[in-house]
């Protein structure tokens, strides 16, 4: 103990000293080591709790990107139902079209043919009309001129000019 003497070490000091440190110790872990204990715990939950809502909120994303994914599938499948239901429909449309426009060329091809057999027969009424009138005056003026058969040849010939 002497020797810790002569290089100036004091126990009371010492003693005085390691009091000190034990109630500066004591206040400090009451009133600063549990507050800040308690400030790194919440800090840690914090923290913790932003990591597990990241991940919850990664995984929503991906379900919320699947859903999307399907309900697109979806879509597309119906609108390609309605378009393929509006082909259909446009193609029966025009089949009809067709078989109506059809129907009224045929009308009208079959009234202008009835219109046609019409002036046809009025025409050949004419024609027969005229050609017995022709044929009348043809003998009228053949007997009006009664001459030898060289003569009447020749008065045919003329009249059939």
């Amino acid at each position: 103990m002497q020797i810790l003497g002569n290089i100036g070490f004091d126990w009371k000091v010492a003693l005085a000293n390691f009091v000190n440190f034990l109630i500066i110790f004591f206040i400090l872990k009451k009133f600063a080591f549990e507050p800040v204990k308690k400030v790194l715990a919440e800090r840690q939950q914090k923290i913790a709790k932003g990591i597990e809502d990241s991940q919850q909120a990664e995984t929503a994303k991906l379900m919320a990107e699947e859903n999307a994914k399907k309900i697109l599938a979806n879509t597309k499948k119906e609108a390609d139902k309605i378009v393929a239901s509006a082909q259909g429909r446009a193609d029966d449309i025009l089949i009809s079209a067709a078989k109506k426009a059809d129907t009224e060329a045929e009308k009208v091809l079959a009234g202008a043919q009835k219109e046609i057999d019409k002036e046809r027969q009025k025409m050949q009424q004419e024609v027969s009309g005229e050609a017995g009138a022709m044929a009348v005056s043809l003998a009228e003026k053949i007997l009006a001129k009664k001459m030898d058969s060289k003569a009447d040849q020749k008065f045919i010939e003329s009249l059939l000019d």
